[in-house]
Parts: structure tokens; C-alpha cells; sequence
């Protein structure tokens, strides 16, 4: 009798999800993220599909790209904003990285990476704790104010990812 409950309340609920999922693939920025799940015993994803809005959640066999597309089409135009896993990297959009996440790469390059993968390192580190910083100070700044010290950060972030790095970390870290 659950179980067929179960059932009639996804059923009667299926439009409502569809109609989240169309807001989300309409979305400027969505945040992704996948974790280990099992679904009778064997092992799935659970992905959620998140904005400042909404979250959709989604329960797949694969770790794959595919589902991304599945979920927000092939044609989605905003910006996809997830982890490092290399999955997203197969996917051609507008993407963005977490900060958490990329604070942690620096930290664990740093740690091992030669002098000259250190340098850079820091500097890129060095660039993502000062966003973080403009973020607490931008209520008690002006409009123009944050826009200056926005565009400075960004001249400094866009100089750092047009320079041309050979080594595999690096490049990785910056994809």
C-alpha cells in the first residue's frame, strides 16, 4: 500500500518537477553536484541541480556528462558552476568552478608542486581570497566603488588565465 502511494504521489508530482527543471535549464548561473548513492543495492549518483531559487534532484547510474545535458539540454546558455571533476569538462558551456574547491587544489599544489607551480599557485590563491574579501566589503562600499575594485580583480584574474602555462597542474587547475 506504500508503495503504490509512493507512486501516485511521483506521478501526481511529475509536472510540478518538469516545470522545475524548465526554470532551471532558463537559469543565468545553475550549481551541480553528484554524490554516491544505491538504489537496491547498487551503486547511482544523486545529483542535484541547484540556484538561489530552486533545486532539482536527479538519481542515475552513471557519473557521466550525458546527465548534465539530459537534465538542462544541450543548449543550455547560462553559466554551470560545479566542482573539479572531470566530467564537466566534456561539456561546452559557460562554466565556473567552486571556490572551495579550487581554494583546496591551490593549498594541496603548493604543497607539492615544484618552486615555479608554488609561485603561480599563490598568486591564483591569492586572487579567489581577495574575491572573497570584496564579497564581506561590498554592503559598505559605494556602486562605483565595488565596481572598481571588481574590475581590478578581474584584470588581475583575466592576466592570470591568459597566461600561458605548460605544466599539467596548472592547466588543469585552470580549465
Amino acid at each position: 500500500a506504500l508503495a503504490r502511494a509512493d507512486q501516485r504521489i511521483a506521478s501526481a508530482l511529475q509536472p510540478t518537477y518538469q516545470w522545475l527543471v524548465i526554470r532551471l535549464c532558463l537559469s543565468l548561473v545553475v550549481y551541480v553536484d553528484e554524490t554516491g548513492w544505491h538504489v537496491a543495492g547498487l551503486m547511482a549518483w544523486l545529483w542535484v541541480f541547484t540556484n538561489d531559487e530552486l533545486s532539482v534532484y536527479v538519481i542515475d547510474p552513471t557519473r557521466a556528462h550525458a546527465v548534465v545535458e539530459r537534465v538542462l539540454g544541450k543548449d543550455f546558455a547560462g553559466v554551470l558552476v560545479s566542482d573539479c571533476l572531470p566530467t564537466y569538462d566534456a561539456l561546452d558551456w559557460h562554466k565556473g568552478k567552486c571556490l572551495a574547491h579550487l581554494l583546496r587544489r591551490c593549498k594541496e599544489l603548493r604543497a607539492v608542486g615544484n618552486r615555479h607551480v608554488q609561485q603561480v599557485v599563490a598568486a591564483l590563491e591569492a586572487i579567489l581570497r581577495a574575491a572573497l574579501a570584496l564579497k564581506v566589503r561590498a554592503a559598505r562600499l559605494s556602486p562605483h566603488g565595488f565596481a572598481v575594485a571588481r574590475g581590478l580583480l578581474e584584470v588581475k584574474c583575466d592576466r592570470w588565465l591568459e597566461t600561458p602555462y605548460r605544466q599539467p597542474d596548472l592547466l588543469r587547475l585552470g580549465g
